[in-house]
């Protein structure tokens, strides 16, 4: 459901929208059912002024990009934004928040950054993405954090 007044974005639960190639501007976007990302022919980005939660339960819900190349999905927020992804669905995308805190809590493919990350998921770096935005400044805090590369 797309509210063109306040650019908000709600997939209710048990429904699927799907977005196609393109840029699209929203303020917050909310997934309790299943986004697609339909990248089979281009590339999907969302810029979002307000915050993402992407809590689907569900085993299918959550965001999808159908193509599972992440750098055919990205993710930007436009300033202190809080991105909740939550899904049971693996998500395969550039995810960023420079200014805001990025929780994640499923299996994601690709590449994150924020100010803040809650990582109590799964995370794989697409080493095809590069190696962009190098973190700097990182403090980790201990808790079940396990690494499994090497730093070159």
């Amino acid at each position: 459901v797309y509210n063109s007044v306040t650019k908000d974005v709600r997939v209710p639960l048990l429904q699927t929208a799907t977005l196609s190639p393109g840029v699209y501007y929203f303020n917050n976007l909310v997934v309790d059912g299943t986004l697609v990302a339909d990248t089979a022919s281009g590339a999907v980005t969302v810029y979002l002024s307000g915050d993402l939660n992407s809590a689907a339960s569900t085993v299918t819900g959550g965001i999808v990009n159908n193509g599972k190349i992440p750098s055919l999905l990205s993710i930007y927020g436009q300033g202190r934004q809080d991105i909740y992804l939550k899904s049971a669905t693996a998500l395969h995308a550039v995810v960023e928040t420079p200014q805001g805190q990025l929780t994640v809590s499923q299996v994601v493919y690709g590449k994150a950054a924020a100010d803040v990350v809650n990582l109590t998921g799964v995370f794989h770096f697409d080493e095809q993405l590069g190696g962009k935005g190098s973190p700097t400044g990182v403090a980790w805090k201990m808790g079940t954090w396990r690494a499994s590369h090497a730093r070159r």
